[in-house]
């Protein structure tokens, strides 16, 4: 017999015994109560029971031509891309937080965006879900919902889709208020320009139509923490403040330029044209968040002339610049390279 949370006179009655008939007639009458309690269709009662531990992330267009349950193939394309890069970005602010990610490569991120699924799409306004795995709770909480923006203690996943919704509620806060720049101040509660991006990504084409970002909490976690609300909307008109926003935060971000090192895998040299100098492009192999990348850059000739010996001998080299993925390839840019090197022989690996 479980209680209603609130009202201690509802309740209801879960089969534990009996033939799977029996069984299953009880649990159909179970499910038929608690969508007339939360006011939803039965199937969405149930796919919500059958699915493990996890919060739902719900993407939804509202818009007339949505009503079908059908968009446009690109549009639907972008939703589902835009829900995808969202989290990723939430992932790397809760990994650590900062105004831009110029390389969205941290593997515990990368490694909650592989768990992630996408879920069943919905009919009358088109809607697609993301279903976010999240451990559950091992023990009721002592205090039903911490302060707002606490989240230090919560586990890595769930911090992820918190942060989330505190971002977004942050955007949308900002936008009513008529105060964008308190989307810049909004770093430490997820905000980022990869988050802004991917969310102008789910712009909608139709400009009467709105966009419904809503996250279902997981039913095996129950400690929400106050203030974090668990939708938000958007129409057209938001999205070129989201776009401006964005642009404002990757320019306020100081790229830490970082030091690589490895060996040469390729090596092109462009003969230097009239008033412009040679470029010499170089493929190095190397370690990046503990996983083997392929790292891009350009020498002066001097330099590049230094590279060919040293792949030519099969020597390590190391080099310091700004690292940022490259989106469309699976290998990584370095920006402004500098202090280029062949490694001392004593500290060539086998």
């Amino acid at each position: 017999m479980l209680n209603h949370p609130e009202d201690e006179l509802i309740q209801l009655q879960i089969p534990t015994a009996g033939s799977e008939r029996d069984s299953s007639y009880l649990m159909s009458l179970v499910v038929e109560q608690l969508a007339e309690t939360e006011k939803r269709p039965p199937r969405d009662v149930l796919n919500d029971l059958l699915l493990p531990p996890a919060d739902r992330f719900r993407l939804c267009v509202e818009s007339r031509e949505a009503e079908s349950g059908t968009l446009p193939m690109e549009e639907g394309l972008k939703l589902f891309q835009g829900g995808h890069d969202l989290l990723l970005a939430s992932a790397c602010s809760a990994h650590r937080p900062q105004a831009f990610y110029p390389r969205q490569s941290f593997a515990e991120a990368q490694e909650f965006i592989r768990r992630c699924r996408f879920g069943q799409t919905e009919v009358k306004c088109y809607a697609a879900t993301i279903i976010a795995p999240v451990p559950p709770e091992l023990q009721p909480p002592l205090f039903p919902a911490g302060e707002e923006g606490d989240l230090a203690d919560e586990p890595y996943e769930w911090r992820v889709t918190l942060l989330a919704m505190q971002a977004l509620q942050t955007i949308r806060s900002a936008i009513e208020r008529g105060n964008a720049g308190e989307i810049l101040q909004g770093v430490s509660r997820g905000v980022s320009a990869n988050l802004c991006d991917a969310l102008a990504t789910m712009s909608p084409g139709d400009s009467q139509a709105r966009l419904h970002l809503r996250m279902i909490w997981s039913r095996s976690r129950h400690r929400i923490p106050r203030g974090i609300v668990p939708e938000v909307a958007f129409t057209e008109s938001d999205f070129g403040v989201i776009r401006e926003a964005a642009r404002r935060l990757r320019e306020s971000f100081d790229p830490r330029p970082e030091r690589v090192e490895g060996l040469i895998l390729s090596l092109q040299a462009e003969p230097a044209q009239l008033y412009e100098d040679f470029q010499g492009k170089v493929v190095l192999r190397t370690l990046i968040e503990g996983r083997p990348v392929r790292v891009r850059f350009v020498l002066d000739q001097s330099s590049y002339a230094v590279a060919c010996d040293a792949h030519r001998d099969s020597r390590r080299v190391a080099v310091t610049g700004v690292l940022q993925r490259d989106p469309q390839a699976t290998q990584f840019e370095l920006l402004h390279p500098q202090r280029f090197q062949v490694l001392p022989a004593e500290v060539q690996t086998p």
